[in-house]
C-alpha cells in the first residue's frame, strides 16, 4: 500500500469511528430517547443504527460534529491527505442521514 493511501487511511478510520463513538456515548446518557420507552443501552442504538430508525438520527448528526474538530487538526498538523480521509468520512455519514430521512 503506498503512502497516500495510508495517510488518508489515517484520517478516514477515525472519522468513521469517532463519530459511532460519541454517538452511542450520547444516546446511553440520555435514556429517554430509547425504544419503546425502556432503557438505553448499546443494544438499542446498534439496533437503531442497523435498522436506520429516524430516532437514532440526532445523535448522529451531532456526532458527526466531532469530524469538523478533527478535520482542522489535520490541517493545523499539515495532514491534508488524512483531513482528506476526514472529509470522506463526513460525507458517507451524511449520505446514511440522508438515507435515514428518505427511509
Amino acid at each position: 500500500m503506498n503512502n497516500t493511501i495510508k495517510q488518508i487511511l489515517f484520517g478516514f478510520i477515525p472519522g468513521l469511528l469517532l463519530p459511532f463513538v460519541l454517538g452511542a456515548l450520547l444516546y446511553i446518557l440520555n435514556e429517554k430517547f430509547a425504544l419503546n420507552g425502556q432503557g438505553g443501552g448499546l443494544q438499542a442504538w446498534w439496533f437503531g443504527i442497523t435498522h436506520g430508525i429516524y430516532l437514532f438520527s440526532p445523535f448522529i448528526r451531532l456526532a458527526t460534529l466531532i469530524n469538523l474538530g478533527l478535520f482542522f487538526l489535520m490541517l493545523r498538523l499539515n495532514k491534508e491527505l488524512a483531513a482528506r480521509g476526514v472529509l470522506i468520512a463526513t460525507i458517507l455519514w451524511g449520505i446514511y442521514i440522508i438515507f435515514i430521512y428518505m427511509k
